[in-house]
């Protein structure tokens, strides 16, 4: 199996899975729940779905102002590849979306403030 074949859409029956899952056995042993998907899910892949989409902790609203300027205060300080840490300051946001947000955001200020090498 290709990478790009495991790599393809989750669909709401394996969402419905995971979160079953993490309900019955908590957001740990994601090697079970890849198990019984079958070959297309690894249990990396599991697991990174749960914490990255599926956990019900994620804000997935917009970023507020006060967000913003934790994000740029922490970017500053930290600098790249502290996304985790940085996404430690923002209860709600993963670090993928800090990711995301300080490389993607159209206009966003937190570009301005990197961080000196």
């Amino acid at each position: 199996m290709t990478a790009s074949e495991r790599a393809n859409t989750w669909s709401e029956e394996e969402d419905g899975i995971l979160r079953e899952h993490a309900r019955l056995h908590g957001t740990r042993k994601w090697d079970l729940v890849a198990d019984s998907l079958g070959p297309r899910r690894t249990a990396k892949a599991c697991g990174q779905r749960w914490y990255c989409q599926l956990d019900p902790t994620i804000n997935k609203g917009p970023w507020t102002q006060q967000e913003e300027a934790v994000l740029a205060g922490a970017y500053q300080q930290l600098g790249d590849g502290k996304w985790r840490e940085i996404a430690k300051l923002l209860p709600g946001r993963t670090a993928l979306q800090v990711y995301n947000r300080i490389r993607n955001a159209p206009g966003a200020r937190v570009k301005a403030t990197k961080a000196a090498p």
